[in-house]
C-alpha cells in the first residue's frame, strides 16, 4: 500500500514537474471535491433513513427495504469518497515532504 501511494505521489510530481505548486493545488482540489461528495452523500443517506418514519401505509415492508438499501448504497458512496480523500491527503503530505527535502 505504501509503495502504491509513493507511486501516486511520484505520478503527481512528474505530471507537473515544472510547477509543484500546481500539483499540490490539484491534489487539494481533489481532496475538497471528495470531501464535499462525502458530505452530500452522508446527508442524503441520513435523509433516507429519516424517511423510514414517513413511509406510506400500503406495502410498508417494500418501502422499508427500499429505504434501507438506498441508504446503505449512499453510505457506501460516502465511504468511498472518504477513502479517496484520505488517500489524496497522504499523497499530498508525501509530495510536500519530498519537495521540502529537495529545497533544503
Amino acid at each position: 500500500m505504501a509503495a502504491e501511494e509513493r507511486t501516486e505521489a511520484a505520478f503527481w510530481m512528474q505530471k507537473t514537474a515544472c510547477d509543484p505548486a500546481e500539483a499540490a493545488l490539484e491534489l487539494r482540489m481533489e481532496i475538497t471535491s471528495a470531501s464535499v461528495l462525502a458530505a452530500l452523500f452522508g446527508v442524503f443517506a441520513l435523509c433516507t433513513l429519516l424517511g423510514l418514519f414517513q413511509l406510506p401505509e400500503d406495502n410498508k415492508a417494500f418501502w422499508t427495504g427500499t429505504e434501507i438499501i438506498v441508504s446503505a448504497l449512499l453510505f457506501g458512496v460516502m465511504g468511498w469518497a472518504i477513502v479517496l480523500a484520505s488517500k489524496r491527503k497522504a499523497n499530498l503530505r508525501e509530495m510536500e515532504a519530498q519537495l521540502a527535502k529537495k529545497s533544503s
